[in-house]
C-alpha cells in the first residue's frame, strides 16, 4: 500500500485491527492517543492532521459501550463522539486529497427497521431508545460526511458494522457490549462455582455478531478507489438470540450453572441483522469467521493462548 493513514481510535477495539491490517499492507499509520492530542477540539484535529499529512483518515474514535454504559449518560455519548466527528471531518475537509472512512454503528437504524436491515432504511424512523444518543452523534457525522463531500469535495465514505466481538474487546460486564460480557460473567462463574449467572432483558432479542477482523477487512477495502459514499452494512447476515448466545457461550466456557434472565432490564432493539448485499457488490467485503470460530479465537485470547 505505502500509503500515510492516520486512524482516529486505533489503540481501540476496531481500530486496532484496522490498524494491523494496514500495517500489514505496507502502509504507514499515524494512530493519535487522547492523552497527546484532544481530537474533540477543532484547533487540534486541524493541527494534528497538518502534522500527520494522511493520504487517508479512517474515523474510529469515539465512546462507546453497551446498554448500560450507554444509558447511564446518553448526553456524554452525545456529545462527545459529535464533538470528534465533526473535528475531525472538518480537519479532513481543509485538506486536498484526503480521503476518509467513517466507522458508524448498526445502531443508527430505526428500532423497528424491517428485517434485515438495508441501508436504504436508515432514516425511516428513531433509533432504539437504550442507544439513541450515541446513535443520534453517529447520524450526525453520516449528514457531515456527507456534506462535506457534496460541498468541499472530501472523498468520503461510511461503513455500519454491525455488533462486533473479538480480542482486546472491552471485557468489563458494566462497560463492555453482550458477548464480552457474557464471557467475562460466565467465565468468573466457574472459576468461583457459582450456581447462577444472570443476565439482562429476557434473552429472546437477535443479533447479527461480526467478528472484529472481518469488520476491520471492511472497513480497509472502504479505502479503495472509486466507491462511492455509502453507506456499506458490514455483518455477517446471520441471527442468534440472546438465551442461544449464552447457552453456546455457557457450553464453550464450561459453566454448567444456570442462566437467568432480568426481564426488569432492557433488552434492547428486538431484531439486528443486517443485508451486507451493497458491500459485497461495491467493496468484495465477506464476513469469513463463523460465531463459533469467533468466539474459540477470543476465550483462546482471553486464555493468553495464541489464536489459528
Amino acid at each position: 500500500m505505502g500509503a500515510r493513514v492516520m486512524v482516529t481510535g486505533g489503540a481501540g477495539f476496531l481500530g486496532r485491527a484496522v490498524v494491523a491490517q494496514l500495517e500489514a499492507a505496507g502502509a504507514s499509520v499515524d494512530v493519535p492517543r487522547s492523552h497527546h492530542v484532544d481530537l474533540r477540539d477543532p484547533a487540534a484535529a486541524t493541527a494534528h492532521v497538518e502534522h500527520a499529512a494522511p493520504d487517508f483518515v479512517v474515523h474510529a474514535a469515539g465512546r462507546v459501550g453497551g446498554i448500560r454504559a450507554s444509558s447511564s449518560d446518553p448526553y456524554a455519548f452525545l456529545a462527545d463522539n459529535t464533538r470528534l466527528a465533526l473535528a475531525v471531518l472538518e480537519a479532513c475537509a481543509r485538506r486536498p486529497g484526503v480521503r476518509v472512512v467513517v466507522v458508524g454503528t448498526v445502531c443508527m437504524y430505526p428500532d423497528r427497521a424491517a428485517i434485515p436491515f438495508r441501508e436504504d432504511a436508515l432514516w425511516d424512523g428513531r433509533p432504539a431508545g437504550t442507544h439513541a444518543a450515541y446513535a443520534a452523534a453517529k447520524r450526525l457525522a453520516y449528514e457531515a460526511a456527507l456534506a462535506l463531500r457534496q460541498t468541499r469535495g472530501l472523498d468520503a465514505r461510511m461503513v455500519l458494522p454491525t455488533n462486533l466481538y473479538g480480542p482486546h474487546d472491552e471485557f468489563d460486564r458494566t462497560r463492555g457490549h453482550v458477548i464480552p460480557a457474557m464471557l467475562s460473567t460466565m467465565r468468573d462463574a466457574v472459576l468461583r462455582g457459582t450456581p447462577t449467572v444472570t443476565f439482562w432483558g429476557d434473552g429472546t432479542p437477535t443479533r447479527d455478531f461480526l467478528f472484529v477482523d472481518d469488520a476491520a477487512a471492511g472497513v480497509v477495502a472502504a479505502l479503495g478507489a472509486g466507491i462511492d459514499f455509502g453507506p456499506y452494512n458490514l455483518g455477517s447476515g446471520t441471527a442468534i438470540s440472546m438465551g442461544a448466545l449464552a447457552e453456546t457461550i455457557a457450553e464453550l466456557v464450561g459453566y454448567r450453572g444456570r442462566i437467568a434472565w432480568d426481564a426488569t432490564q432492557p433488552n434492547g432493539q428486538p431484531e439486528r441483522r443486517v443485508d451486507a448485499g451493497r458491500a459485497v457488490h461495491a467493496l468484495g467485503f465477506r464476513a469469513h469467521t463463523s460465531l463459533e470460530q469467533g468466539l474459540r479465537r477470543t476465550l483462546a485470547w482471553l486464555d493468553g493462548v495464541p489464536g489459528p
